[in-house]
This record gives structure tokens, sequence and C-alpha cells, in this order.
């Protein structure tokens, strides 16, 4: 079934939209390993009744998706301008 909004893009511009979402499903995959792993030991840190090991599980986690928003919001700034050349996208 074709989308109904193909009306208004043409094959380069729906490749592009396609090519972007494929991109962030596979970030959002590595995110989501990693909130996890990071649910997994903040439940057993509070099950054993460790406040401080809780919170410096969750400090860790906090800094590292910050990092990591850092570093996917530069790269997506940095790598823009030429992913509309690399995709044949009209501009």
């Amino acid at each position: 079934m074709i989308p109904p909004y193909l009306r208004k893009f043409d094959a380069a511009t729906y490749s592009a939209w396609l090519a972007s979402g494929n991109l962030i499903a596979l970030i959002s995959i590595f995110e989501s390993g990693l909130s996890g792993v990071i649910t997994q030991r903040l439940s057993a840190a509070y099950s054993q009744g460790g406040s401080r090991e809780f919170a410096r599980i969750a400090g860790a986690g906090i800094f590292f998706a910050s990092v990591m928003s850092t570093v996917v919001s530069v790269l997506k700034s940095v790598m823009s301008p030429f992913m509309v050349s690399r995709v044949h996208t009209p501009r």
C-alpha cells in the first residue's frame, strides 16, 4: 500500500525520510539496551537497600545519557549538511 502523502513528496525526499527514520531506530536500539541494563542495576541496588549504590548508578546513567545525547547532537549537526547531497535529495 502506497502512503497517501507520496503525492506531496517525490521519491528522493521519501527515500531520505525513510533513511533518517532508520537511523533514529538504530540509535534507539542502542539506547534501549543501555536503559535496560541501568534499570536492572538500579532494581538490584534498591532491593539490597544500598541507597549509595542506587545513587551512584542513577548518576552514572544520567551522565552517560547526557554525554550520548550531546555526541549524537554534535554528529547530527556536523553531518546534516552532507546528508542532503549523500541521499540525493532536492534542496
